[in-house]
């Protein structure tokens, strides 16, 4: 069951919830495991909402229906009384592949049936029977919207594909029209409506929009925006109240759209016709209406409480418990106060692990997941998916949400997902990067001034067009040393084919050496100076590489993959550290290596018992790591 905190402090649902917490924090009772190897426990046993709508339950009986998330992925459905807060849980009759693969999508329907889709499967749940009630298995991966015709039958956009899909609820037939658009990225249909004539319409995002009609009859698609019109960003499109559907390109100059029976009109103005009410949504959404008049006005599963107000706006706090495996931990990093720091996502929790008292710690913190942190001073710093958030935490002040840890900057679509953030040894300045918004090709580099809390941002036409930096380290000399990733953001074009290894001249930035020092590679993974001053890195591929910096060329290179298996590391990498006798420790899936610096050699220490996911952080003679929400650790001989 989800862990109880101690001395949380609640406010009230109209401003800002404040914890503070006043006591150091709960047992870790870590456990033995042998070898060397310590399992201290799960970092944060919380889980997060997927989409949420009051259904009818058995006997007529309301109750918020709530699909789950942990590092497990999407693996239930929680019926809670908006009374008394008891709950029911059902389990998935399937289980997901990875932790980020769980209902994008909701539809609670006329007949009072659930329905989502993901994992390759479409999901039929009836709450006044407490079953799953069907389960398909699809050919494209999960849904990304969820409509309902005039006759009842469930529509679905899918990704990465854009195929559609139904589900006749009476004949209970199930039917995939394929893919209605190809790209050669993956697509987002989020946006699936039809009109009173039968046909079907979706608005596929990201990289380049486009929206398409389909005739369910006969099978036949036509695209409703000419190829010269599309345009990236978020999809607009929805079904109108008189039986047609609305729709636009994400640009102020666009004109929006009516279309019906497979044709689409433009309109002057924006339409002046209510959209339709549908029960349906990302996963985001909450329809908190009550068939008595109250509504659920706030959810907050990761804290197991909600709030139900009465028709006169008068509320109360209702409490429920739930099963959770605990969230996926994306990142760790030793603290200013020698505490062992992790990041979970989904939802995120900054949690911390004391060696000294075999205690954890945890706390919410506003936003996805924190992919990277670094410790500069007395502040842990951490960088934020999505918006790259930098956020600072001071270990010495009390917790309090959005205030401690603090948001300090944002990189928005520059840095959506930070893949890397440093301190430089000026004592002031953070360095993040990462790849771009959904959609974009070529993510930047934001610089924060710890004093002045300035930032710059520097594009990737200023850096390396269509590249993001995935790695980066200081050389001897104060300057960086960068390794770049081809990855575009989510959803978005690979446009670039090598990565590249690049030096910025601090604090200019300038460009001062670039070079594709692995050709056909598309990532640099790690860099890291050593105490000899050479570059040490890894690619994606698990190639160990060492650089020569002054000499600007590569010295070593080798494949550690074949020995050692696939490299570890997050979205954040970080695969390595030096230890105390100056050489490198490094992560695998599957092993534990360490690497002599200067000789390059390299050896296994000991092999994981579980699958080790995400690192490192080296402590007092311990190499901490992940996986899945527990925290482990391995005595370093």
């Amino acid at each position: 069951m989800i862990r109880k905190h101690p001395g949380k402090c609640f406010l009230g649902a109209a401003v800002a919830l404040l914890f503070t917490f006043t006591e150091p924090s709960l047992p870790a009772q870590s456990v033995d495991k042998g070898d060397g190897f310590t399992l201290h426990g799960v970092g944060a046993e919380v889980s997060r909402s997927r989409g949420a709508a009051v259904v009818e339950a058995a006997g007529g009986e309301p109750r918020l229906a709530v699909w789950l998330q942990d590092h497990t992925g999407g693996y239930g459905l929680l019926m809670i009384d908006p009374d008394t807060g008891e709950t029911t849980f059902h389990e998935m009759p399937f289980e997901s592949s990875s932790g980020w693969i769980a209902p994008f999508t909701f539809l609670y329907s006329r007949e009072g049936f659930l329905y989502t889709h993901f994992e390759y499967k479409f999901v039929e749940f009836d709450p006044r029977r407490g079953e799953y009630t069907h389960i398909e298995q699809t050919e494209d991966h999960l849904a990304m919207w969820t409509t309902e015709d005039d006759d009842g039958v469930i529509w679905m956009g899918t990704y990465p594909n854009a195929h559609i899909i139904s589900f006749n609820p009476r004949t209970r037939e199930y039917r995939d029209y394929g893919a209605i658009n190809e790209e050669n990225w993956p697509q987002y249909p989020r946006r699936v409506a039809t009109d009173d004539a039968g046909w079907v319409y979706t608005h596929i995002g990201m990289t380049h929009n486009h929206m398409f009609a389909l005739n369910p009859e006969t099978g036949e698609v036509r695209p409703m925006v000419d190829e010269d019109d599309r345009a990236g960003g978020d999809v607009v499109m929805w079904r109108g109240e008189d039986g047609k559907v609305y729709g636009r390109m994400p640009t102020p100059e666009a004109p929006w759209l009516q279309m019906y029976e497979g044709r689409a009109v433009e309109i002057e103005g924006s339409p002046e016709v209510a959209a339709v009410v549908e029960i349906s949504d990302r996963q985001e959404g909450v329809f908190g209406a009550l068939p008595d008049g109250r509504e659920i006005t706030r959810l907050n599963v990761p804290g197991g409480w909600m709030r139900v107000a009465d028709p006169e706006g008068r509320e109360r706090r209702v409490s429920f418990d739930y099963p959770s495996h605990g969230a996926w931990i994306y990142s760790l990093e030793i603290g200013p106060d020698e505490r062992i720091y992790g990041s979970t996502g989904h939802p995120l929790h900054l949690f911390a692990y004391d060696p000294s008292d075999d205690t954890f710690w945890d706390t919410p913190v506003r936003g996805g997941h924190i992919n990277a942190m670094t410790v500069l001073g007395d502040r842990l710093y951490g960088a934020i998916y999505t918006q790259g958030l930098l956020i600072s935490y001071d270990p010495d002040r009390d917790t309090e949400y959005n205030v401690n840890p603090g948001t300090l900057a944002a990189s928005g679509a520059t840095i959506d997902r930070p893949h890397v953030i440093l301190a430089h040894s000026d004592g002031r300045h953070i360095i993040q990067a990462g790849t771009p918004g959904y959609g974009l090709t070529g993510g930047g580099i934001m610089v924060y001034d710890t004093e002045s809390g300035d930032k710059v941002m520097y594009q990737h036409t200023d850096l390396i067009e269509y590249h993001s930096t995935m790695a980066l380290a200081e050389l001897p000399d104060g300057n960086l040393i960068g390794g770049t990733t081809t990855s575009p953001g989510t959803g978005g074009e690979r446009i670039a084919r090598e990565c590249t290894l690049y030096i910025l001249e601090w604090p200019s930035m300038e460009i001062e050496y670039q070079e594709n020092i692995l050709p056909s590679v598309r990532e640099i993974r790690e860099l890291l100076t050593g105490p000899d001053g050479l570059v040490y890195g890894l690619d994606v591929e698990g190639t160990f590489f060492v650089f020569d910096w002054e000499a600007r060329e590569v010295i070593h290179r080798e494949s550690l993959a074949d020995a050692y298996g696939n490299i570890t590391g997050g979205q954040a990498p970080r695969v390595w550290s030096l230890g105390p006798d100056d050489h490198l420790y490094v992560l695998f899936r599957n092993a534990i290596v360490r690497i002599e610096t200067g000789t390059f050699r390299h050896e296994k220490l000991a092999v994981p018992p579980v699958e080790a996911r995400i690192g490192v952080a080296l402590h007092e003679g311990r190499l901490y790591f992940a996986q899945g929400s527990e925290l482990w650790s391995y005595r370093l001989p």
